[in-house]
């Protein structure tokens, strides 16, 4: 049982390497395993699925923590990850096409460093505590993100199959793909991890209150994802892309106006219409890369 912050911090630690393991791989499976006439509905299950569980975790949580064993929150996902074991052994198979491929262990190493100081630079803490360690925030730590981002770029160019092959950045649909998702995941992570704290801390409401932001886009996302992904199958519409994009981008301008005039039900509202447009967007931003 996590008694302690150090402990919370290592097993989430192991915790993150799990979803990036299962992430990572996600839509590869599901490439090899789907015709492609089907991807676009297949990915909006797989997003509506993830949705409905996040849906239900943003509605118990609350409740665990108030209750006071918040460690609960960590045991209920252990039947779901056991379930998700035994259901993995059903699918293909990839070793055929990547027998004897070498894992780029040190560009992995390298990507984990630097991510992991740009991390801290964007998020370290601002306390009298800390501020003995401020000048390796501002200056040190930027000089150490540097040289990991610069090294890790090295040893991509070098070794055989490297962790990141940049030919496919020069595949203009695809390098299209990878920019909406990086702009797409990098505004809306911010949003909901700030989103509740504005909520709790900004509008003085309670934790549920916070989270009810995270609900309701997650029950939006969940309506339009397998639509939007069925409707770029059939249609193979090159405008559903730019449109649900354009249409969350208006959602983050809402958020930030709600927020300005302290307005809780202009930010549900808005958060429900960005869960709309997001739930479209990555369906059909994961299928036509």
């Amino acid at each position: 049982v996590v008694t302690d912050f150090t402990t919370l911090v290592i097993v989430r630690a192991f915790q993150g390497v799990g979803a990036a393991l299962v992430s990572g791989n996600n839509l590869a499976i599901l490439t090899r395993a789907v015709a492609p006439e089907r991807r676009g509905g297949a990915m909006g299950i797989v997003i509506t699925g993830t949705s409905l569980v996040s849906l239900v975790a943003a509605a118990l949580a609350p409740a665990m923590v108030a209750s006071g064993y918040w460690q609960l929150i960590f045991f209920v996902s252990a039947p779901l990850a056991l379930w998700a074991t035994i259901r993995g052994r059903r699918l293909p198979d990839g070793r055929t096409i990547t027998a004897g491929a070498p894992v780029d262990w040190s560009g992995a190493v390298l990507l984990v460093l630097a991510t992991t100081f740009v991390a801290i630079l964007l998020n370290h803490p601002h306390t009298p505590s800390t501020e003995p360690l401020m000048p390796f925030f501002h200056a040190g730590g930027s000089a150490l993100a540097l040289t990991a981002v610069v090294a890790f770029l090295l040893v991509e160019r070098r070794v055989a199959v490297p962790l990141l092959d940049w030919r496919w950045l020069r595949e203009p649909v695809f390098s299209a793909a990878v920019g909406v998702n990086f702009l797409i995941h990098m505004t809306m992570m911010a949003t909901m991890f700030l989103g509740p704290v504005m909520v709790v801390h900004g509008f003085g409401m309670s934790s549920t209150a916070g989270s009810m932001i995270m609900v309701t886009s997650q029950a939006a996302a969940m309506l339009t994802a397998f639509l939007g992904g069925s409707l770029y199958d059939r249609t193979g519409a090159a405008w559903l892309r730019p449109l649900s994009f354009a249409g969350v981008g208006a959602s983050f301008l809402g958020w930030a106006l709600a927020g300005l005039e302290g307005s809780y039900a202009g930010v549900l509202a808005v958060g429900m219409f960005a869960g709309l447009w997001m739930g479209v967007l990555i369906a059909v931003n994961n299928t036509g890369n």
